[in-house]
């Protein structure tokens, strides 16, 4: 009798211990899958996104510089001080703005083609700079044929230049946000089939369990029955 209720209690114990083991299973992959879930979403809203923008920024400065550039070689062939001065004005917040975008996008690129073409555009962009000082030496000295010269030959290639890079960074980009939308697809699924596979694991236990306390129910009945009919 003690050796089947001992057996009886290690069944239960064995059993007890199975279920804890599932619950925090259960518990500690419920925590690290949104944990990183949580990462994923904000690598995504964050470091993505502002990727995002600032090829935006890029874009859209070196287009302004571009018109700039341009506009202050025909406003000095129309003589509008005022327009050249817009000109000036122009390229001068869009170099700027360039400049912050491309010194702020480095770090968050994590390939090294990503970061060759930074590169790139650093070197352009540094060339396009005294470029434009001579264009601007050449408008304000009365002399727009000349600053038409150095747009051709100098300014026009770094332009060229900083638009193909720019449209390889979206690339890049695009791949990144492709890659982390399919990691996060197949960290779903996953998680998806080891939280049922933990969920059959917990209901076998179960089942087990109430086997035992069916079989052990059974047995105490018998027994009770015996010791009925023998008093």
């Amino acid at each position: 009798m003690n050796k089947n209720t001992l057996t009886f209690g290690a069944k239960i114990n064995c059993t007890f211990a199975a279920l804890a083991v599932v619950l925090a299973l259960s518990v500690w992959f419920g925590y690290h899958t949104v944990g990183s879930l949580s990462g994923s979403l904000e690598n995504a809203t964050g470091k993505t996104l502002r990727r995002i923008e600032l090829l935006a920024t890029l874009d859209t400065a070196k287009s302004n510089m571009a018109v700039g550039n341009r506009s202050l070689i025909m406003f000095t062939y129309a003589k509008d001080s005022g327009q050249v001065m817009w000109s000036k004005q122009l390229f001068r917040e869009s170099s700027e703005s360039f400049r912050k975008a491309l010194a702020e996008i480095g770090p968050l690129l994590v390939t090294e083609e990503g970061k060759q073409l930074v590169s790139h555009l650093e070197v352009a962009f540094a060339l396009w700079l005294p470029a434009y000082s001579e264009l601007e030496q050449q408008a304000d000295a009365g002399n727009p044929d000349g600053a038409v010269k150095v747009l051709l030959e100098k300014i026009k290639p770094n332009y060229l230049a900083l638009g193909e890079d720019c449209t390889k960074l979206v690339e890049i980009n695009k791949r990144l946000v492709e890659a982390d939308r399919q990691s996060a697809r197949h960290q779903v699924a996953s998680s998806r089939w080891i939280m049922l596979l933990l969920v059959v694991i917990g209901v076998a236990v179960t089942a087990v369990a109430l086997g035992i306390m069916r079989g052990t129910n059974l047995t105490l009945r018998q027994s009770a029955s015996e010791l009925m009919e023998g008093s």
